[in-house]
C-alpha cells in the first residue's frame, strides 16, 4: 500500500495488514480531536446540534461508514456547512473558516499517513472527503490547499476498494477533470510541445504544482478502475491535450515514471474510439510516444506494454495509419519484436504489425524491411518438436505461430487466380466433351462397408451373430460382383450417352419453350399401395423367385431390439479420431509459408501438369518421373486443373459447378493422383474453394483411397484452411449475420464456440460467413479460400484417390436399388422411375410399406424423404441407405411402420449433378432446394423438384387427388461448419398442436436415439431467404406439420463426454435406422394424443345427446306398441 507524504513528491512504502488491531483507536483519536476543534472555533452552534453531531457520527461508524442513505448524505452537507466558507464570504480566499478547514485537512493528512492510526473506518474522512472535493473545484486557489486536498484524497482511495467507490459515488471524478482544467487554463499547460518546451511556472510553485498534477493523474487512473465508462466523459476529450502536454513536461524534467503514468492513462481513455481521434488530431503525440518507444530496453514489462495498448489503438484507426508509418519504421517494430522475450508484448505487436499491413504502405514496408527473414530468426529461437508440447507456455506460441501465419497471407498480392483464364464455365457444350471412364478396376467403393464387419466388439458373440446375420444381409445387397461390375458397365455406358447427348441439349434448353407443354402424367401409377388387386396378382407371380430371396427377407425375425443399439455401440469402437492440430504442425505450415517467400527466386515458374478439357498437357509429362498424374474422369470427379509449384508441391483448381458463375459453389473435391514416390511427403493446396470456414479447421481430414489397400480411410497431415488473397467476385455488399475469423482458437478443438457463431444453415455458402472488404465504389470484393494437405504413399506404383467425403455416386444408387429389388420381396418395396432429369438419367421412386395387409389402405398416412438435393453431400445417401435397410427389415418395429404408414423415397433429387462431380446446383445452375416454391419449380429446368411437389399435392388433394396427409417430410443435407447431426424445422402455431405434440416433439425423440444428436443445434425459424426451401413449402403450401431438414457434419460428433470423431459411413447408416426408430416413438405418440382427444370430444358429446337420445326412445317405443296393437286389432 503507498501513502503520499505531505513533505515529499514521492510515496513511501507501508504495509499496514500487520497493525489492522490499531485501526480503530486511531479513528476514535482523529474523531475527538477533530470534534473539539469544530467546538472552538464554531461558537454560535449549541450543545444539542454538537450532540446530535455525535450520534450521526457513531451511526455511521456502526455502519462502516457506507454514506449510501439519504441521512448521511445530510450530515455530510451539514458537516461541510460546517467546515467550509459560507456562500456570502466565499470570494474571500483566506476567511477564517477556509483556513479552519484547510487546518484540520492537514492534521487529517498528518493523521492518514501514520503508521499507527491508518483509517480503516472510514467514517470522519468520508464526510471531510465530500467538503472538500467541493472547497477544491470552486473555492480553493492557493496551491498548497489542492495539494493537501489531493493529498488526502489520494491516501483515502488507497485504503480499500470501497473507498474508491465512495469517490466515485460522490462525482470525484467530474470535479478532477475541473480542477485539471482550471489548472492548465492558469499555466497554459497544453502548450507544451516538441516544439515549445519553455515551462512559463515560477520556480517557487513549480514542485507544488507538479506534485497536484502528479497527483491529479494518479487518482484518475484509480478511478478509472471502478468508472468503466469514464473515458465517455465530455471532460476527458478536453483535458486530453493537458495530459499530452504534461507527458512533455515531465519528459523535459525527466520524470520517465509520470511520463508512463500519463500513458496509462491515455491508455485507459483509448477505449472510446472518439477519444484516439481527438488524441491523434489534436496533439502531437505520436513523436512524444516514439521517443520512450525507442527506449525499449529501459522499463519493465509492465511499462512497455502500455506503450504498446496505445500504439495498438492508434493503429487500429485507418486514416491515421500513413501518419504512424512516417513516425514508426517497421524496422523499429520488427527489431523490437526480435527483442522482446515476453509472449503478451510479442502478440500485441504482432497486432500492431497485422493493422499497419493493411495499408499497401506498411505491407511495401514489411517485405522491404524483411520481415519474412526476421520472422524466420523468430520461428527458429521458439522451441521446436516435443518441447512445444511440453512447454508450459504452449498455448502463447501457438497464438504467436498464427498471428505470424496471417500476416504473412495478408503480404500476399491480392490477384486474380493464376491460371484464371484456363478455367472454364461449364456450360452444356463443354460438358458434352466428357467422357467419363469406369473405375472399378481400381477399387470397390462398397469395401469399407465390407471391412468393418471384421471388427469385433466387446460384446457377448451371441449379439454379434445377429448383428453380422443382419448386417450381412445388407453388405450382400452392397457387395460389388461380377454382376454388379457388368451392371456399373452399363450405367456408366448410358451415363456417357446422356452426357454425349448435351450437344444438342443445350439449344433446346436456350429456347424459350412454354411451360404449358408438360408432359402428362397419371400419378395414381406412382401409388401401387391402392391398387390392391393388381398388388396380390404381383405378389402371386412373384411367389416362385428364388426360395432364398424371400426367405432372406424374413430370416431375421428373431432379432432383437437391442440389435441396433449394439450396432451403435460397435461403431463408436470404431474410432477415426478427429485430428489435432499440434503446435507442432502450426510451426511446420508456418515455415513452409516463410520458406515460399524466401526462396521464392529459387523456385522455376509454375507448371499445368492437368487440365481436364486438354488431355495432350498431362499425356506430354507420362515420361517425367518427378511430375505426378492427375485424373479426375470418372464419376463424381471435379479436378479441372493441377499446378506444379515445386518438387513436391501442387496447387489445384476444383471445376465449378454446371452453367454457374465460375467459383460460386467449390467445395466437394475428388480426383486421383498417381506417380508418387513411396514415403515422400506431398503437399496439395486447393486454391479455389468457394467458403471461408469449414471443419477442416477444426481436424477433419481428407478421405483418401489406395488401389494397393483397397479401402477407404480419413488421412491426411498439416491440414489447414484458410481465406487467400485471389479475387472471386466483386458485387453487391450481402448482409451477414456472422464473420468467422482467419484466427480462429485452433489450438481449442471443441465446437462450443462454433456452435454459438453459426446458427445459419449450412444452405448460404455465399450470404453468410464470408470475409470480405469495401472498395470505393461500395461494392463486396469475395476471396476465396485454399485448403492445403499432406499425404503420401508407402506403395509403389500406386493410384492414390483424395475425396472431401466417403463417395456415393449415381452408379452406386443404381448398384443398390438394383440388389435392393432382387433381394427384397415386392410385398415390401417397389421401384419407380419418377421422372427423366434434363440429361436424361432417371430419378427413382421407391414405394416402401405393406402392400399384402388390404386392412385401412386408404387410411394410412404417408412420409415423404428426400435426399441429396445438392450433389456434394454424400453423406445424405449414406444415411438415406441405412433408413431403407432398417425400413425393409424385418425388425418388429420397421414391420410396424409398414403396417401403419406408406413411405415415398426418393432418394436422389439431382443425379446429373452427382454425376457430373457439382456441389450444389443441377446442370441448369440451379440450386434445387431453392426450386420449391410455385414461381420457381419448373418441369423443365427442375424436373425431379417439380414432379416429386406434384406427387406431393397429389397426395393431399381431396378432389383430384388422394385426399390422404403427409405425417413427415424429412429433405437429408450435409453440414461443413458444424459437428453432429441436428434438425431444422417450423415452428408450428397454436391451432396446429396436436395435445402437447409440437414442431420439437420428433427433434427430441431422435435426441433420445442418438448419442450425438445435437439438439441444441436445431431450430424452428422461418428465414426470409429460405422460403423457397423443402421443409418451408411444404408447411406452408403443403400443410405439412411436420416438416424437417436434417443436417449432418461431414466432420464428425462430439458427445457429452467431449469425445470427437470421423462419420464412418456405418455411423451414417446407424443414423438412418435410428430415424426410422425416432420416427416410430412418434408416430405412437401422436396416434395416443388423438385417441385421447377423440374420446373427450366423444364423451361430451355423449353428455349432450343423452336427454334427446332417451326422449326419442320412448316416442319410438310408444310409436311401434301402435302400430302393433293396430296389427293385432
Amino acid at each position: 500500500m503507498k501513502y503520499y507524504d505531505e513533505n515529499s513528491t514521492e510515496f513511501d512504502e507501508f504495509n499496514y495488514e500487520n497493525d489492522i488491531n490499531d485501526f480503530n483507536n486511531g479513528s476514535n483519536n482523529l474523531e475527538n480531536e477533530y470534534e473539539n476543534e469544530n467546538k472552538n472555533e464554531s461558537k454560535n452552534k449549541n450543545d444539542n446540534e454538537n450532540k446530535n453531531e455525535n450520534d450521526n457520527d457513531n451511526d455511521n461508524e456502526n455502519r462502516n461508514g457506507d454514506g449510501n442513505n439519504d441521512e448521511s448524505l445530510k450530515d455530510k452537507n451539514k458537516y461541510t456547512n460546517e467546515m467550509t466558507t459560507s456562500n456570502n464570504t466565499s470570494s474571500n480566499i483566506n476567511n477564517d473558516n477556509n483556513n479552519l478547514g484547510l487546518l484540520a485537512t492537514k492534521k487529517l493528512l498528518s493523521f492518514s499517513k501514520t503508521k499507527k492510526n491508518t483509517i480503516h473506518k472510514r467514517t470522519v474522512t468520508q464526510r471531510s472527503i465530500t467538503s472538500r472535493a467541493k472547497s477544491a473545484s470552486s473555492n480553493i486557489t492557493e496551491l498548497c490547499d489542492y495539494q493537501n486536498v489531493f493529498k488526502l484524497i489520494y491516501n483515502f482511495s488507497q485504503i480499500s476498494y470501497q473507498c474508491i467507490s465512495y469517490l466515485s459515488k460522490i462525482g470525484l471524478t467530474n470535479k478532477t477533470l475541473k480542477v485539471l482544467l482550471k489548472l492548465n487554463q492558469q499555466y497554459q499547460i497544453h502548450k507544451i510541445n516538441s516544439v515549445n518546451s519553455n515551462i512559463s511556472i515560477p520556480k517557487n510553485t513549480q514542485k507544488t504544482l507538479f506534485s497536484i498534477f502528479h497527483l491529479i493523474i494518479e487518482i484518475l487512473l484509480i478511478l478509472s478502475t471502478v468508472e468503466k465508462r469514464i473515458h465517455y466523459s465530455l471532460r476527458v476529450r478536453s483535458c486530453i491535450p493537458t495530459i499530452v502536454g504534461l507527458i512533455y513536461l515531465w519528459n523535459t524534467l525527466n520524470q520517465d515514471k509520470k511520463v508512463i503514468q500519463c500513458f496509462n492513462f491515455l491508455n485507459a481513455i483509448s477505449k472510446n474510439v472518439n477519444n484516439v481521434t481527438e488524441l491523434l488530431s489534436s496533439t502531437n503525440i505520436l513523436h512524444i510516444h516514439k521517443i520512450y518507444f525507442q527506449k525499449w530496453t529501459k522499463f519493465s514489462k509492465a511499462r512497455n506494454a502500455c506503450l504498446l495498448n496505445l500504439l495498438q489503438c492508434f493503429s487500429l484507426q485507418k486514416k491515421f495509419r500513413k501518419n504512424i508509418l512516417l513516425t514508426y519504421s517497421m524496422n523499429l517494430i520488427l527489431k523490437i519484436f526480435l527483442m522482446e522475450k515476453d509472449f503478451t508484448n510479442q502478440k500485441n505487436i504482432l497486432k500492431i504489425i497485422k493493422c499497419l499491413i493493411l495499408d499497401e504502405k506498411g505491407k511495401q514496408q514489411f517485405l522491404d524491411s524483411n520481415g519474412m527473414k526476421l520472422f524466420y530468426q523468430k520461428i527458429k529461437s521458439l522451441p521446436t518438436g516435443n518441447l512445444i508440447e511440453k512447454n508450459k507456455n504452449k498455448k502463447k506460441i501457438v497464438e504467436l505461430y498464427l498471428m505470424m501465419i496471417d500476416i504473412i497471407r495478408c503480404c500476399q498480392p491480392k490477384t486474380t487466380l493464376p491460371f484464371n483464364t484456363s478455367l472454364k464455365v461449364w456450360n452444356f457444350y463443354e460438358i458434352a466433351k466428357l467422357k467419363l471412364r469406369s473405375i472399378d478396376k481400381d477399387m470397390n467403393i462398397r469395401a469399407i462397408l465390407s471391412s468393418v464387419t471384421s471388427n469385433n466388439d466387446s460384446h457377448d458373440s451371441s449379439n454379434n451373430a445377429k448383428e453380422n446375420s443382419y448386417y450381412n444381409r445388407i453388405y450382400n445387397l452392397t457387395n460389388s460382383s461380377q454382376n454388379h461390375i457388368n451392371n456399373s458397365n452399363v450405367i456408366l455406358q448410358h451415363i456417357n450417352e446422356n452426357i454425349t447427348s448435351l450437344y444438342s441439349l443445350h439449344k433446346e434448353m436456350e429456347e424459350n419453350i412454354t411451360e404449358n407443354n408438360v408432359e402428362k402424367k397419371d400419378l395414381s401409377q406412382f401409388f401401387p399401395e391402392i391398387n390392391v388387386s393388381e398388388t396380390i396378382q404381383n405378389s402371386n407371380s412373384t411367389s416362385q423367385l428364388k426360395s432364398s430371396s424371400s426367405n432372406l427377407a424374413l430370416s431375421d425375425s428373431n432379432i432383437s431390439v437391442n440389435t441396433i443399439k449394439t450396432l451403435g455401440n460397435t461403431v463408436t469402437d470404431m474410432t477415426e479420431p478427429l485430428l489435432k492440430r499440434t503446435a507442432s504442425t502450426i510451426r511446420y505450415i508456418l515455415l513452409n509459408e516463410v520458406n515460399k517467400y524466401i526462396s521464392s527466386d529459387k523456385h522455376p515458374t509454375s507448371i499445368l501438369v492437368y487440365d481436364r478439357c486438354n488431355d495432350s498437357i498431362a499425356k506430354s509429362f507420362i515420361s517425367e518421373p518427378n511430375i505426378l498424374k492427375f485424373d479426375s474422369n470418372f464419376e463424381s470427379g471435379n479436378l479441372e486443373l493441377a499446378v506444379k509449384i515445386c518438387d513436391y508441391e501442387y496447387d489445384l483448381y476444383l471445376q465449378s459447378d454446371s452453367n454457374v458463375e465460375r467459383g460460386q459453389h467449390n467445395q466437394w473435391f475428388y480426383f486421383s493422383v498417381s506417380k508418387m514416390i513411396p514415403n515422400v511427403l506431398y503437399k496439395f493446396n486447393i486454391i479455389n474453394m468457394t467458403k471461408a470456414y469449414s471443419q477442416f479447421k477444426l481436424g477433419m481430414q481428407p478421405i483418401q483411397y489406395s488401389i494397393k489397400e483397397k479401402v477407404w480411410r480419413r488421412n491426411g497431415t498439416h491440414i489447414d484452411y484458410y481465406r487467400n488473397n485471389y479475387i472471386r467476385t466483386k458485387g453487391k455488399k450481402k448482409v451477414v449475420s456472422k464473420k468467422y475469423s482467419d484466427e480462429d482458437s485452433d489450438n481449442n478443438n471443441n465446437n462450443k464456440n462454433e456452435n454459438n457463431n453459426n446458427d445459419n444453415d449450412d444452405d448460404n455458402d455465399e450470404g453468410n460467413y464470408i470475409e470480405n472488404e469495401m472498395n470505393n465504389d461500395n461494392k463486396t470484393t469475395f476471396y476465396y479460400s485454399t485448403l492445403s494437405f499432406s499425404a503420401y504413399t508407402p506403395y509403389e506404383n500406386d493410384c492414390v484417390y483424395f475425396c472431401y467425403h466417403y463417395p456415393y455416386t449415381y452408379s452406386d444408387l443404381q448398384r443398390y436399388i438394383n440388389s435392393l429389388i432382387k433381394e427384397i420381396s415386392p410385398n415390401i418395396v417397389k421401384r419407380q422411375t419418377l421422372c427423366k432429369t434434363i440429361m436424361g438419367n432417371d430419378c427413382d421412386l421407391l414405394t416402401i410399406t405393406d402392400f399384402v395387409n388390404e386392412n385401412k389402405k386408404m387410411d394410412k398416412p404417408y412420409v415423404l424423404l428426400t435426399g441429396r438435393v445438392h450433389p456434394g453431400e454424400s453423406n445424405s445417401s449414406f444415411i438415406m441407405e441405412g433408413l431403407i435397410d432398417f425400413l425393409v427389415s424385418s425388425h418388429p418395429k420397421a414391420i410396424f411402420l409398414r403396417q401403419n404408414i406408406i413411405f415415398k423415397i426418393v432418394p436422389m433429387l439431382n443425379p446429373d449433378g452427382v454425376i457430373l462431380g457439382s456441389q450444389r446446383c443441377n446442370l441448369a445452375g440451379l440450386d434445387l432446394n431453392r426450386q420449391w416454391s410455385e414461381n420457381k419449380v419448373s418441369p423443365k429446368t427442375s424436373p425431379t423438384i417439380y414432379w416429386t411437389k406434384t406427387l406431393w399435392n397429389y397426395i393431399i388433394d381431396e378432389k383430384e387427388g388422394l385426399g390422404s396427409k403427409v405425417l413427415l417430410y424429412c429433405d437429408f443435407h450435409g453440414h461443413s461448419r458444424k459437428k453432429n447431426i441436428f434438425l431444422y424445422g417450423c415452428e408450428l402455431d397454436k391451432s396446429e398442436i396436436v395435445g402437447d405434440i409440437t414442431e420439437k416433439t420428433f427433434p427430441t425423440q431422435m435426441n433420445n436415439h442418438l448419442n450425438y444428436f445435437d439438439i441444441d443445434s436445431c431450430k424452428y425459424v422461418i428465414e426470409e431467404y429460405k422460403k423457397s426451401t423443402a421443409r418451408v413449402v411444404g408447411y406452408q403450401e403443403l400443410k405439412t406439420y411436420y416438416s424437417y431438414t436434417l443436417e449432418c457434419s461431414f466432420a464428425g460428433y462430439e458427445n457429452k463426454f467431449n469425445k470427437q470423431e470421423h462419420y464412418h459411413p456405418k455411423h451414417l447408416k446407424h443414423i438412418g435406422a435410428s430415424f426410422i426408430k425416432s420416427l416410430y416413438q412418434f408416430y405412437n405418440i401422436l396416434e395416443s394424443k388423438k385417441k385421447i382427444s377423440n374420446n373427450n370430444s366423444s364423451t361430451s358429446l355423449d353428455n349432450i345427446t343423452t336427454n334427446t337420445s332417451s326422449s326419442s326412445t320412448i316416442d319410438l317405443l310408444s310409436v311401434n306398441n301402435n302400430e302393433s296393437n293396430s296389427l293385432n286389432n
